[in-house]
């Protein structure tokens, strides 16, 4: 099938700015729930600068055009205890199909607790260029988001707690670039299209009942550079909205006797008196398990994310085959 590039382009190109345009130099007067805390344990250990690195299960929810150039399947999960009182469970897959520069992805996060729980589910795909008659190097992919939240049924919170539900709906948009084998660029807006919908109510009926908001879109600028001894990393979040700073992160990356990837990320804002600089270390090790039949390669990481409120230490498993 034959598409036509230039409209693809354009519609990408005009989604895509359409997040730096649609409510510029206004207050974000958006919902802070679903928060983007950081997950996966080396997209974080790399100071979440991952955009541009994201061949494997993680691409779904970084960067979902790279899913068209991931290699082989794999799954991981991993977990975190947000400032040691919030529960974080990742999960995610990334699946090639076959060889016609297409993949497929999926994540679902879980956090919180019957006072309040949020749950993300991602379904994407990525493809390459020459699928639209372009070079195999420029990339595609979009991620539909699931924003799903219930709140209140905490027996303990009494007879006048307020209890309610949400749900609602993001899009992201992504295209890549492979400049050479180890160098790509990236760029992604992030909930470009979003909506979530929310119900509340208490005994008295004094909530605000049914309304409707939104979660603040994202650009994300990246490139990376990676061969098989180090990958280092950069992204870029510029400033949307007059309240929320412009964001700026580094990672590195390097590969020891084929096993062991000590990593280290930064992380700050710029143009706001507060940097809210993070700090993450993180240790990969990656074994190739020839007892496991068809796995090919079992990976284990831990990454420590320091920051001004509190440190916050992360545990995850990931496999491939």
């Amino acid at each position: 099938m034959k598409y036509s590039f230039s409209k693809l382009g354009k519609t990408l190109a005009g989604l895509l700015l359409s997040a730096s345009i649609v409510q510029a130099g206004e207050l974000s007067g958006l919902s802070g729930s679903f928060a983007d805390i950081g997950l996966g344990l080396r997209p974080l250990g790399m100071g979440g600068a991952y955009t541009a690195l994201a061949f494997d299960e993680h691409a779904v929810r970084w960067n979902a055009s790279l899913l068209g150039d991931v290699l082989d399947p794999s799954a991981g999960f991993s977990w975190a205890k947000q400032f040691n009182i919030i529960s974080y469970n990742y999960a995610s897959i990334a699946y090639p199909i076959s060889d016609m520069g297409l993949g497929v992805g999926g994540y679902i996060i879980s956090a919180g607790d019957d006072v309040y729980r949020e749950t993300t589910i991602g379904l994407g795909a990525g493809i390459t260029g020459d699928n639209f008659q372009l070079s195999e190097n420029i990339l595609f992919g979009s991620t539909l988001k699931i924003y799903l939240a219930n709140f209140g049924q905490d027996a303990g919170g009494g007879t006048d707690r307020v209890e309610g539900s949400a749900g609602g709906f993001g899009l992201d948009l992504a295209a890549s670039y492979r400049f050479t084998d180890e160098l790509i660029f990236a760029l992604v807006g992030r909930d470009l299209i979003n909506t979530i919908s929310w119900s509340s109510d208490n005994a008295d009926h004094s909530t605000k009942g049914d309304y409707s908001e939104g979660v603040p879109r994202v650009i994300d600028l990246a490139a990376a550079y990676q061969n098989t001894k180090f990958a280092a990393s950069f992204g870029i979040q510029p400033s949307l909205y007059s309240d929320s700073p412009t964001r700026v992160g580094f990672g590195f990356e390097v590969v020891m006797m084929k096993v062991f990837k000590p990593r280290l990320g930064i992380s700050q804002n710029f143009g706001s008196d507060d940097s809210n600089r993070q700090v993450s270390l993180g240790l990969g090790i990656d074994l190739d398990p020839s007892f496991a039949g068809p796995i090919r390669k079992v990976k284990f990481g831990y990454t420590h994310l320091i920051q001004h409120i509190d440190s916050t230490p992360r545990v995850g498993l990931t496999v491939s085959w």
